[in-house]
């Protein structure tokens, strides 16, 4: 799809004319993931390119298409281009972690070095002991 939506258009609230575009580009997506995918491929994506003029369009990811929508309202443009073409592709394997790296990669994960990934499970670990004999000593006194 190769289109150039006016965003002024006499007799049309500028606010709907603009939820009616956004509509048909999402339901253009929708057309387009339904077909069938040739052989050996996974799902539909799309190459979008968005811009006031065609000449000055960026290429941009298909979730970023609103937002760049609304800069370009914003900057008071009266119409913008937007190019989208499906594409066919096979999703990729995530790469396999070793057993060995697998505590550096969940210390990462989580923002922390290897070993304060230990240091933070032992005071967890801490934690849940000193609640669990809270507990006990309240189920004695009966509370």
């Amino acid at each position: 799809m190769k289109k150039i939506y006016q965003l002024h258009i006499e007799g049309k609230h500028p606010d709907r004319l603009l939820e009616s575009i956004k509509h048909d580009i999402k339901k253009y997506m929708r057309r387009e993931s339904k077909k069938a995918l040739p052989a050996g491929f996974d799902f539909w994506d799309f190459d979008a390119r968005i811009g006031h003029v065609e000449s000055e369009s960026q290429m941009v990811h298909p979730k970023e298409i609103n937002a760049r929508i609304n800069e370009i309202v914003a900057a008071s443009h009266t119409a913008f281009y937007i190019e989208l073409l499906a594409k066919a592709v096979k999703r990729q394997a995530k790469p396999k972690i070793h057993p060995d790296e697998s505590s550096d990669e969940e210390a990462h994960a989580h923002g922390l070095e290897p070993r304060a990934l230990e240091s933070h499970a032992e005071q967890h670990e801490g934690a849940k002991h000193i609640s669990t004999s809270i507990l006990s000593q309240s189920l004695e006194q009966g509370h």
